[in-house]
């Protein structure tokens, strides 16, 4: 059957599909034509569970048209334009599935079929506002039509907040229940707001003259929510005066050209109505997007006393827990740094503990061979002394030492063994350790390296040791000079210096005479020195700094 014959002209022209099509293998079946627009065609059906629903076609009548069954475009130039306005009827009819509002028509499925798109929506009983206008206009008291107003501003607030833009909202398509509740109706041309602007969108955008605004008007215009409120506006403007609202167009022309604004306030016109009502709409019907109402929010709150108040406390509870949260936040980012700077100090004062210990060690080595070098230096020192005045007591005769042993004042300590060994005694094959008393004789001077005996008075015979000042030669209490073979020279003296009856002129030097020894110094190094190379160097520079 062919459309145009299964339908009147008035209906909605041959596009319409006809009575009895199945849609989706059968779920749908379309009853009959209920309206059509520049995005698609409405159509009351009925689904597989003989309920009663409006089924929506995406049919933009300027991009396509249908060929038999299917829905085609109207020229391959045409193909992507109208593929893409699909994409977004399809996408954005899951957008509106998402709104959950009792003021709002439900979305039950959308679905693709024929080669175009459609989706299922809520059957609402009633009358749409523009029919309740022309033919029941005793509904709308002004009681009724403050709180219609003010249930439709919650309902497009609360698309708003999802992102959705209505762009169609008018008086046919606000249907109202038996009981007067508006639902607002009819999301085909619904757009994301400021984010869908195609060529192909540029000319389909839906206007409706007298509720429209200007930027509607404009391929590629900015949108906003403001632009829904205007329409809203526009809508109830018709419901108090009982027309619509001269052209956006033309309000705009009558601005270009500094005429008179076309337009005239309801606010000081209309009686029967609050003034802050009234002149809520002329705020949501200025020409200018930025003279209007952000929000309908905003809009709300200057014509409802109680959302006011709700709207003051829930900006104080809002307020109080920002507050609260600020507060929470500051605490917790302060039990935070705190419990960091703990840390922080906890691992400081380990490291510093840690060095302490790596640098304690090495110290307290180096403060032991220190000690251990200066008492091995000592010992070393009393033991070259030792051999020295050994060395010295055992190269004299007894019959020079023991004399000068008798000729020492009485009380001066001898500590060398020969005073005591009576005359002509031998000596021991090991020699006690000497112990020299120096005698004070005023005539004899020692160095370290030389002995020089210059007599006090007259001269010393050959090999003859020094007098007592003011004695004679023949009473100093020296044994005459040996005769015979002269003995050997003293060790460590030049030759030819240690016989008697000659004068002395050197003595060895007393460090000279120990027999060469490794130092204690040379000893500890052979087997400290790996452990010193492992340490750090600032460690080496402290161990050596200590010595």
């Amino acid at each position: 059957m062919n459309s145009a014959e299964a339908l009147p002209a008035a209906s909605g022209g041959q596009n319409a599909l006809p009575p009895g099509t199945s849609l989706l293998q059968g779920q749908y079946v379309i009853e009959r034509f209920l309206n059509s627009g520049g995005f698609g065609i409405t159509y009351l059906a009925r689904d597989s569970l003989e309920r009663s629903v409006v089924v929506k076609e995406c049919f933009p009548a300027m991009l396509c048209r249908r060929e038999g069954e299917l829905v085609r475009a109207v020229s391959e130039k045409q193909q992507k334009d109208f593929l893409s306005v699909v994409r977004l009827f399809v996408r954005e009819a899951r957008q509106l599935a998402k709104l959950d509002h009792p003021n709002i028509v439900g979305v039950h499925q959308v679905f693709e079929d024929r080669k175009t798109a459609y989706m299922a929506l809520d059957r609402i009983e009633g009358m749409d506002l523009l029919d309740v206008i022309e033919e029941t206009p005793e509904r709308l008291d002004p009681a009724r039509v403050q709180e219609m107003l003010k249930t439709l501003l919650r309902a497009v607030g609360f698309v708003h907040e999802k992102g959705i833009l209505h762009r169609d909202i008018s008086p046919d398509n606000i249907l109202l229940r038996p009981d007067d509740t508006p639902i607002l109706i009819d999301f085909g041309a619904a757009r994301e707001k400021a984010t869908k602007a195609t060529r192909a969108l540029s000319a389909l955008m839906v206007v409706k003259d007298g509720y429209s605004p200007q930027e509607f008007y404009i391929a590629g215009g900015e949108q906003a929510p403001s632009s829904d409120l205007y329409s809203l506006a526009a809508s109830f403007y018709h419901v108090i005066t009982g027309k619509a609202p001269p052209n956006s167009q033309t309000r705009l022309a009558a601005a270009a050209a500094r005429e008179p604004d076309p337009y005239q306030p309801l606010a000081g016109r209309i009686s029967g109505y609050p003034p802050a009502f009234l002149a809520g709409i002329d705020k949501a019907m200025r020409l200018f997007p930025k003279d209007r109402h952000p929000s309908a929010e905003a809009w709300l709150a200057e014509i409802d006393r109680s959302h006011r108040a709700k709207a003051a406390r829930r900006n104080a509870r809002d307020a109080q827990e920002i507050e609260q949260a600020i507060s929470e936040l500051v605490s917790a980012t302060n039990r935070d740094v705190l419990e960091a700077m703990k840390r922080d100090l906890a691992r400081i004062k380990a490291q510093e503990e840690e060095e302490a210990k790596k640098a304690e060690k090495p110290r307290k080595v180096y403060r032991t061979i220190d000690q251990l070098i200066e008492e091995e230096e000592r010992a070393r020192a009393a033991r070259k002394a030792a051999a020295a005045r050994s060395e010295a007591d055992a190269t004299w005769p007894d019959s020079v030492a023991q004399p000068l042993a008798d000729s020492l004042p009485e009380g001066t300590p001898t500590t060398g063994s020969r005073a005591e060994r009576p005359p002509g005694a031998s000596s021991p094959a090991t020699p006690e350790p000497p112990l020299v008393a120096e005698p004070p004789v005023a005539e004899a001077h020692f160095e370290r390296g030389a002995l020089r005996a210059e007599p006090a008075t007259g001269t010393f015979s050959s090999g003859s040791p020094p007098a007592r000042s003011g004695m004679s030669e023949t009473e100093a209490p020296f044994p005459p000079p040996q005769t015979g073979p002269a003995p050997l020279p003293r060790p460590g003296l030049p030759p030819g210096s240690g016989p008697p009856g000659r004068r002395y002129e050197t003595v060895p030097d007393l460090f000279s005479i120990a027999p060469p020894r490794k130092s204690l110094w040379q000893r500890l190094r052979i087997s400290v020195w790996p452990v010193r190379e492992a340490q750090n160097t600032n460690d080496d520079h402290i161990g050596r700094a200590g010595r």
